[in-house]
């Protein structure tokens, strides 16, 4: 959620994306099925499982470049796509904003969440 997350020093210039940060870009939660579901073959069946969402959204731990970037461009990462020649700085952002967004997830696993908080 924008402006969930602590701001960074110092105030100008990031206050400009201070209100834009979010605490993370990643959620896991548990599913809880009404039956029993075999996942894969070598599992029992079971009531419960997981789901890790990744949105594109700002963080203060992103890298510099991204920040920077977002800076310039007030729309990041959210800027339309109907017009799909991104320019080299556009696909550069794009590219590192899918790595931080993928590197952060992956540290996500069922039964391991400290790099995630919880909302609910």
């Amino acid at each position: 959620m924008p402006g969930s997350a602590e701001p960074l020093a110092p105030e100008e210039p990031m206050a400009a994306l201070n209100a834009r940060f979010s605490a993370t870009c990643v959620v896991h939660g548990t599913i809880e099925y009404p039956e029993e579901i075999t996942f894969s073959p070598d599992t029992p069946p079971g009531t419960k499982g997981s789901i890790i969402f990744v949105k594109a959204g700002l963080t203060p731990d992103m890298p510099y470049e991204l920040l920077s970037y977002a800076l310039q461009e007030k729309a990041f990462p959210r800027q339309a796509t109907f017009d799909q020649w991104f320019d080299h700085s556009q696909f550069d952002a794009y590219r590192a904003l899918g790595h931080h967004m993928g590197t952060e997830a992956g540290k996500v696993r069922p039964g391991r969440r400290r790099c995630v908080r919880r909302w609910w």
